[in-house]
């Protein structure tokens, strides 16, 4: 994987996504979580994060801050947004990048068992009510998925060739 950074129009340091897919029809970008959801965060956004700076947005976007803000989730939600952020800011800045779809994909791993432990579980909860928040909009499209889901996807891809068979073995297990 390599990181991508992406302008938002505010100072500090930028989104930071794990990996992006580009071709003539979309820009897919991926933030990839392994054990991190196991520890709540605090959603902390700058002042900077206002309508005067991010003018390109509309106010659905700063609902949806105002909505998270300083509570404590599972989920990155932050993060969440402000990749969405920087993504929408991408398209807007460069002409031929305008008229793609832009997909914002979540893909973070949790072990077979995941249903017996509670931040598991909230994770899942606070995931699921992101997702409806954030799909209420259309600037950029927003799917999760668990490592174990996007492989079942794509087993029987013959490019990944038996690669996602080594990983199952690895990363599948229960704690």
């Amino acid at each position: 994987m390599y990181s991508v950074f992406l302008d938002t129009n505010i100072s500090g340091t930028p989104p930071n996504l794990d990996f992006t897919l580009e071709n003539k029809n979309a820009v897919i970008a991926f933030e990839s979580k392994y054990l991190e959801p196991l520890d709540k965060k605090k959603v902390v956004f700058k002042d900077s994060y206002n309508k005067s700076n991010l003018s390109y947005l509309n106010d659905f976007w700063f609902n949806l801050i105002d909505n998270y803000v300083d509570k404590e989730h599972f989920l990155d939600v932050a993060q969440l947004i402000k990749h969405s952020i920087g993504l929408i800011n991408y398209k807007r800045n460069i002409p031929d990048k305008q008229t793609k779809k832009v997909l914002l994909v979540y893909i973070f791993w949790t072990p077979i068992n995941s249903d017996k432990f509670s931040e598991y579980i909230q994770h899942s909860n606070e995931l699921n009510k992101f997702t409806d928040n954030i799909n209420k909009q259309s600037d950029v499209e927003f799917i999760s998925m668990t490592y174990n889901q996007f492989w079942d996807l794509y087993q029987n891809n013959p490019i990944f060739n038996g690669h996602f068979d080594k990983l199952r073995n690895r990363y599948s297990i229960e704690i």
